[in-house]
């Protein structure tokens, strides 16, 4: 591939635009990759240098005159592998304090995410768009129907555990079903 080539679209737009397909058709791009995963900037895995790559990206996308109405939501997501000097509880507040004020945290459904990957002694920013939206970057899933993903999510999640909150909730459901079959036998 050309350099110039390599200039016209950014990664995450690229990936974006693959799972983007690979969701609408159902054809994933490649049969043996799982998620993908876009890198725009990396750097050694260290809160500071993970700051320092990540301030250029956030300042283009998160300009701080934007206009009213224009403000844009963001989330910050972390994924550590094979990692200790990273930590979440560092590294977040760090790059959610780079955003500026006008711009709001929208953890459920943010027009941008600060994904952020380490993985040993590397951390690999990128900022994505509809990245719920996508699954979380998952292809494999984007390539299922609603259906089949009920079922891999059945498979794979495990049954809810019972706890006292759970018990004294259908505890409680039970009651007010008792207490409605008694009054429709006192109707009758």
């Amino acid at each position: 591939m050309k350099w110039e080539a390599t200039q016209k679209i950014s990664p995450s737009e690229l990936v974006r635009r693959m799972l983007t397909n690979t969701r609408d058709t159902g054809e994933p791009v490649s049969r043996h990759t799982l998620r993908i995963v876009p890198v725009e900037k990396v750097s050694y895995a260290a809160v500071e240098d993970v700051v320092k790559a990540a301030k250029p990206l956030i300042d283009e996308a998160f300009p701080a005159d934007c206009e009213k109405g224009k403000e844009k939501t963001f989330a910050v997501v972390f994924n550590s592998r094979a990692n200790s000097s990273l930590r979440r509880s560092e590294l977040v507040p760090a790059l959610a304090a780079l955003v500026p004020e006008p711009h709001k945290v929208e953890l459920g459904k943010p027009d941008i995410v600060v994904l952020v990957e380490a993985c040993k002694g590397v951390a690999t920013i990128a900022l994505v768009k509809d990245y719920y939206g996508l699954l979380k970057y998952n292809q494999r899933l984007l390539s299922m129907n609603e259906e089949e993903r009920q079922a891999e999510r059945a498979r794979c999640m495990p049954p809810p555990v019972e706890t006292d909150d759970t018990k004294d909730t259908k505890k409680d459901a039970e009651e007010k079903e008792e207490k409605e079959e008694k009054k429709e036998e006192a109707k009758e």
